[in-house]
Parts: structure tokens; sequence; C-alpha cells
């Protein structure tokens, strides 16, 4: 959190400003978009409007960070560029203008939208990516010129663009979005547990690539994190730890068969009513990724202990493991204190 410097005699500007805000109601669920809304919604200006000297203080950093594809994410220089939000009076004081920022705003939320309507499309084509694509730069933009990366929403909208560029083939942009990401969410809470999203994309992108060092550095991380924050024997830790577990099993280190196993030991102190086990996919998951390591280390009987164990839990699920796991993990990810915005 930002401390919030004092702006002699500019409260009632400020005020103003965070009164003249307009937010509008987004209902969605994106493609693989990396949850939503957070701190009072995307669309809302984070409180406690920081003075002139602050935004540019803290928007430094991030208005020399290029966006994949060229294009700055903001303007705005400590000390060289004023805000776009910012005037000068004529006594030589700073003050935020309510009506640049509203204006910004309202652009902003235009700008989003349209994303979301490509985003919504369940198999969008090249044209329409490359609309996501532009309308996600162009928010970022505009968002980041104002409020740098005291902006809650901004890991969001970097994951967000990451998902577009990874549909479009572009994995060193993606992998950039998703870094980004991180970096902000570092600035703001230092190794958190809304690092868990943009942490899954990375690790996810890596082993796509057959980086599966770095893959597992990051599935590591988000499988602490959830430990951590939803305890280890909940559905999202078996998730991660079966990500990890994967992993593991491709570089033959030697804890895979630990972590395999633990895995089994969660999924079995699992309520007969959660979705994963319910449905069998968490027991297809387990038993083609544990399944494959044991049958590539020669161990028959486990390998049909484990097929006796799971194989008619793992017959329920009718479609396609991988979507089941990513439909989970979305829906994970919009339960992390992230919330619709709210009208005023």
């Amino acid at each position: 959190m930002f401390r919030t410097l004092p702006l002699a005699g500019k409260s009632t500007a400020i005020t103003y400003a965070l009164s003249l805000l307009v937010f509008s109601t987004i209902n969605l669920r994106s493609v693989e978009a990396q949850g939503l809304m957070e701190y009072g919604g995307l669309m809302a200006m984070p409180k406690n409007l920081p003075s002139a000297g602050t935004i540019n203080a803290m928007t430094s950093p991030y208005s020399k960070l290029s966006l994949p594809g060229g294009g700055a994410a903001g303007s705005s220089t400590a000390g060289s560029v004023m805000s776009p939000v910012q005037s000068i009076g004529p006594d030589g004081s700073i003050t935020i203008d309510p009506k640049k920022v509203k204006e910004i705003s309202i652009k902003a939320e235009k700008s989003y939208q349209t994303a979301l309507n490509k985003l919504k499309i369940s198999k969008p084509n090249a044209k329409e990516l490359k609309e996501a694509e532009g309308a996600l730069r162009e928010t970022i933009t505009l968002r980041n010129s104002v409020w740098g990366y005291s902006d809650p929403s901004m890991p969001i909208l970097l994951n967000q663009l990451g998902s577009v560029y990874e549909k479009q083939g572009q994995t060193a942009s993606a992998e950039s979005c998703y870094r980004n990401a991180l970096v902000y969410q570092a600035k703001k809470n230092g190794n958190s547990y809304e690092r868990v999203p943009s942490l899954q994309s990375l690790g996810r992108l890596y082993e796509k690539q057959g980086k599966l060092k770095e893959a597992a550095d990051n599935f590591n991380q988000v499988a602490q994190l959830t430990d951590r924050q939803d305890g280890e024997n909940s559905n999202k830790a078996l998730r991660a730890r079966l990500d990890l577990a994967r992993v593991s099993s491709l570089l033959d280190k030697a804890d895979t068969e630990t972590l395999f196993e633990k895995c089994l030991k969660t999924f079995a102190a699992l309520p007969e009513t959660d979705p994963g086990k319910a449905d069998g996919s968490l027991a297809k998951q387990i038993l083609e990724s544990y399944g494959g390591y044991l049958n590539k280390k020669g161990k028959t009987a486990e390998l049909s202990a484990l097929s006796e164990k799971l194989a008619p839990t793992a017959a329920k699920e009718p479609g396609n493991n991988n979507e089941a796991s990513k439909d989970e993990t979305v829906k994970g990810e919009q339960e992390q204190k992230q919330e619709k915005p709210s009208a005023k």
C-alpha cells in the first residue's frame, strides 16, 4: 500500500475528482482471463488519490516500460513530464483536473468493454484477437497514465493481454505481459496470493515452450502460496501440486513420486461433493500424470494399483481434462477478492 502524501489546499479538487467519476457494471466471464475486478472494480479509481508529486513518483517505473509490440504503458516521468490529469495553477501549484480524470476513465472503460466483447467469443478469429489486443493495450495505457502501479487492475489487464498474445502464437509478448503483471503485484503486495494467476499462466507458457525448469519454479511458487492460503488439502492446492508434479516428472526429479503421493492423499481427503472429484476430472488428471510417470519407471505393480483405485472415478469425466482444469482455474481466480464493478 502506498502512502498518500498530503496536497495542501487541494483536497477539495481531489474529492471532486472522486465524486465525478462514473462507473458502469460489467458482467462477463472472459476466455482464460485472469479473473476480474478487485478493490471496488476494474473501472474504479484507486482510493485516496495521491498528490501530483506522488503520482509522478509512482508512475515513473512503468511509464518507461514498453508494452509488447511497441508503445509506452504510460506517459508521465517523475520530475519531467506532467501526468495527463495534472495542471499548473497561476501560483505555480500543481492540481489534479477532475474533468480530465473523468474523461480518461470513461475512455478507458469504453476500450475495455470493446476488449470484453471480443474475449467473450468462444473461438475468436485472427481479426477479433487483434481487435481485443488493441483495445486492451489502449485500456492499459490510459489507466497507467493516471494511476501508475497504484492501479490494482493492472495485473489483471496484463494477464488478459498475455492470454490474447498467447492465442496469437506470440509467446515472447505473452511472457512479457505475465512477467510485468508479477512486477506490479510484487510492488503492491510482495509475495502474495494475488500472484497465483500470473504465476500459473507463466508456468504453463514455459511448459508449452519446453522450459521445464522455469515452469517448475513458477508452479512451486503457486503450490506454496495456495497451500498457505487455502490449506494443503484443498482443491486448489491439489491442482497446483499436480502441475508441479507433472513438470517434475518430465524433469525426472527425485521428489516426483513424493509429490504424486501427496496429491493422492489430498484427493482422498476431498469431500465427495467437490466438483473436481465428483465429475472425475481430478482422478483423470492424477491417473494420466502419475500413471505416465510410473509406466516410464517400469513400476507396473504400482501402476496397476493406481488404475484400480482411480479408473472408475476417472471414467465419469466425459470431456477434455485440460479444459476442465482451465475452467476450475478461472473460477478460482475470480474468487480472489475480485469483485464486479459497482455502479454509482
